[in-house]
């Protein structure tokens, strides 16, 4: 089976348009309250800021919001990568490229 069959054969959530209000309705059902800062200049959109209690999370969608606060509940206030960690994640995108054939 390749790679395009697989992936006809499973449930596939992709990262589009119709992901962001519901990524918005979970982030408030998760207690975070929603700001949208605007560029006081030109009246542009700059990022929308989700705060509880004593943090602040910002991002330019809802749903890069709710991956850092997924990011922050799975990992807590030492979120960044141990030194470990980093040759985990390197190791496992050299498989990932090297199933792909990128190798």
């Amino acid at each position: 089976m390749n790679n395009q069959e697989n992936i006809m054969n499973k449930k596939t959530l992709i990262a589009a348009g119709n992901v962001e209000a519901p990524a918005l309705l979970v982030i408030l059902q998760k207690g975070y309250s929603i700001e949208v800062v605007i560029h006081k200049e030109n009246m542009t959109l700059t990022h929308y800021q989700a705060t509880k209690d004593n943090y602040i999370f910002f991002a330019t969608s809802f749903l890069q919001l709710l991956g850092l606060i997924a990011l922050w509940e799975n990992r807590g206030d030492e979120w960044k990568l141990t030194e470990d960690e980093f040759i985990l994640v390197k190791d496992e995108i050299e498989k990932a490229e090297t199933r792909a054939g990128l190798d």
